[in-house]
């Protein structure tokens, strides 16, 4: 079959529109083709790009929680560290407190010891104590029983008080009253010390009184204190280097039908009051007892009496004792005060104003002292 030049053109560009299409069509199917696998492409793109990121996350978050326990291994850790120092030293404070503990129970049992031998020794000395007090208890009766009694004082002496306060259980101070041919002999006496020490003097001050009026028949007080000086100095073997116990005294002798009153004092004073007027005698400036140096003999003073005249010897015990708004002594100066003021009463009443004046005025302090007061009314 033959063709025309212009129907092979035509056949030809058909040919070439049909290879055309082919190719339009393969073109447009690689196309299509390469999209979808593109598209899948990207997809998987996408979720391998998810996948990662959500590896990257899950890693992440793996390592935030491994270092979070990390960190928190090292806080266990150091907590753990701080909780082994804590059990040493626990450690070592125990076995302290197990030593200390040893030692307490020995420094118990020692203590144990201590308190049964202090029981036994407080019980010896509770004892011995109980035998003191009552041989004091005993001492005193025995100077009560050689102290006058008051019906003796009063018999002798009918206007009279004696204010007695011992400062302990027994005396330094006593009173001492005698009659001897019509005349009243009595004393205020201080010996040295007070307590049991005073008493032993006093007993023995009494008993030479006693001999020098009764058996030696001394009538002057100023010779009867002269020999009681020297049997006190010989008794108790007195000298330079020894002890000097004695006593300061004021030693009266009251003859009643003459009015006349002797008397001698040894570093004590002798006050009287006359129409409302105090006299002050004052006393020898040396005791009875030993003095260094030569022993001289006692002043013997002499008054005529009046009547009415009232009389006081005494122990330095009121004026001594310390008390007021400043605790002070009472001093004899207001002493004097005192006794002009109230002379004028009856001797009860005088005893009674001298023992509220001198308690007020110590108050709630301590007697220091003893104290011894006679009044006597002519």
């Amino acid at each position: 079959m033959t063709f025309s030049d212009s129907e092979s053109t035509l056949w030809l560009l058909l040919l070439f529109f049909c290879i055309a299409l082919i190719a339009m069509y393969a073109i447009f199917h690689f196309k299509r083709k390469n999209n979808k696998e593109t598209t899948d492409l990207r997809e998987e793109l996408v979720d391998l790009k998810a996948q990662m990121q959500k590896l990257k996350t899950e890693k992440l978050v793996k390592e935030l929680k491994s270092r979070k326990i990390w960190d928190m291994s090292e806080v266990v850790y150091k907590e753990k560290r701080k909780v082994d120092n804590l059990n040493e030293e626990l450690q070592v404070e125990t076995k302290k407190i197990e030593e200390e503990k040893i030692k307490i129970k020995e420094k118990n049992k020692k203590l144990w010891e201590q308190s049964i031998a202090i029981h036994k020794e407080k019980t010896e000395i509770a004892t011995l104590h109980k035998n003191i007090w009552d041989s004091i208890r005993y001492a005193r009766k025995i100077q009560e029983a050689i102290l006058p009694t008051d019906s003796y004082i009063k018999g002798l002496l009918p206007d009279s008080f004696v204010l007695f306060l011992p400062r302990d259980e027994v005396s330094g101070d006593f009173y001492w009253i005698t009659e001897k041919e019509n005349k009243v002999y009595f004393a205020a006496a201080d010996c040295t010390g007070h307590g049991v020490p005073g008493a032993f003097m006093s007993m023995i001050n009494n008993t030479l009184l006693n001999e020098a009026i009764n058996d030696k028949d001394i009538s002057t007080p100023s010779e009867i204190f002269y020999d009681v000086r020297k049997e006190i100095i010989t008794s108790l073997k007195q000298s330079d280097e020894g002890q000097k116990d004695g006593m300061d005294a004021v030693l009266c002798c009251l003859d009643r039908e003459n009015l006349k009153l002797s008397f001698a004092a040894a570093n004590n004073p002798l006050f009287l009051i006359r129409d409302g007027e105090l006299m002050i005698t004052k006393p020898d400036k040396m005791p009875i007892g030993y003095l260094t140096g030569e022993q001289k003999p006692f002043t013997n003073h002499e008054i005529q009496l009046q009547k009415n005249d009232i009389i006081y010897i005494f122990s330095d015990g009121y004026q001594d004792q310390f008390g007021g708004p400043r605790d002070k002594k009472f001093m004899i100066r207001r002493l004097r005060e005192l006794l002009i003021e109230i002379h004028t009463k009856s001797m009860d009443e005088q005893k009674k104003i001298l023992y509220d004046t001198i308690q007020q005025w110590r108050g709630s302090g301590e007697q220091i002292d003893d104290i011894l007061f006679i009044g006597v009314k002519v």
